[in-house]
């Protein structure tokens, strides 16, 4: 009988392989356990062993959505001699932070919906913790490492 820890190291790598681009993400994604958030304030809501985290990146810049646009399952069908015009027309509606953290926001929406969906097909199941994850931030370190956790799922 397959392991669950099997299940969920297989689960992340079907996640990886579906995401729209192999280029610079502007997310991580990390597996932690019930143990790290002993003592949160959310630590109930903490049902499973195993928990994955999507945490925004905070430093990713347009030159890392070019990265991602580039290496984008969308654009691997245009033409090289086509790719920069088609480049910049997909960025001409990036012009400010705002701009960028909405796409980022897009993007990391659409992995989370891509991971569900990934889980159900293998049989887990996805519940979100629903709390201040802020908290996360600051016990981790993460706003250091230019990270924000963005949410967190129990596996089971």
């Amino acid at each position: 009988m397959e392991k669950v820890e099997d299940k969920i190291d297989l689960f992340l790598e079907e996640v990886k392989a579906s995401m729209p681009s192999s280029g610079f993400w502007p997310f991580t994604l990390l597996r932690m356990e019930k143990s790290d958030f002993e003592g949160f304030s959310f630590d109930l809501q903490v049902r499973s062993f195993n928990l994955l985290l999507f945490l925004m990146r905070t430093d990713f810049t347009i030159m890392d959505v070019k990265d991602f646009l580039r290496n984008s399952k969308e654009l691997s069908r245009v033409p090289l001699n086509l790719l920069p015009g088609q480049l910049d027309e997909m960025l001409i509606s990036m012009d400010s932070d705002k701009d960028l953290d909405l796409w980022k926001e897009k993007i990391i929406s659409m992995c989370v919906g891509i991971a569900i969906q990934t889980a159900r097909n293998m049989k887990l199941c996805l519940k979100p913790v629903y709390a201040d994850l802020s908290e996360i931030d600051r016990a981790f370190n993460y706003n250091r490492g230019h990270l924000c956790s963005f949410i967190l799922f129990n596996i089971s």
